[in-house]
C-alpha cells in the first residue's frame, strides 16, 4: 500500500470552460469596450433606447464591414471582429435581463 498514490478528486462536469476562450480575442473585446467607455461613458451601453435594434444594426454593420473585407475599424482602429463581438455581448446582456420591448422585437 506504500506504493499506492492517494488521486485526488474534482468534477468539473457542466461547468463553464473558461480556459477554451482566447485571451487575444479577450483582451481585444476590452480594448474595444475601453474605447466606448471614453467615448461615452462606461457601461452606458446598458441604458441606451431601443437598444436591440440599435445593437442588431451596429453588429450587421460591422459584419458588412468584414464581408467587404476591412478587418480594421476606421474610427477606433480596432477589429471589426472585437466590435462584431462587443455588440453579441449587449445583445446577450439585453436577452438575459428581459430588456427587449415590443418596438425592439419587431425591429
Amino acid at each position: 500500500m506504500a506504493d499506492d498514490k492517494l488521486v485526488g478528486l474534482k468534477f468539473d462536469g457542466g461547468k463553464s470552460r473558461l480556459d477554451l476562450l482566447d485571451p487575444y480575442f479577450i483582451e481585444d473585446l476590452g480594448k474595444v469596450l475601453a474605447f466606448g467607455a471614453e467615448k461615452y461613458d462606461a457601461n452606458s451601453w446598458q441604458n441606451v433606447p431601443n437598444a436591440t435594434v440599435r445593437y442588431r444594426a451596429a453588429l450587421l454593420r460591422h459584419c458588412m464591414a468584414l464581408l467587404k473585407e476591412e478587418l480594421v475599424d476606421e474610427e477606433s482602429g480596432l477589429q471589426h471582429t472585437a466590435h462584431i463581438a462587443a455588440n453579441a455581448m449587449f445583445l446577450h446582456w439585453l436577452t438575459r435581463h428581459n430588456l427587449l420591448t415590443s418596438e425592439d422585437s419587431n425591429g
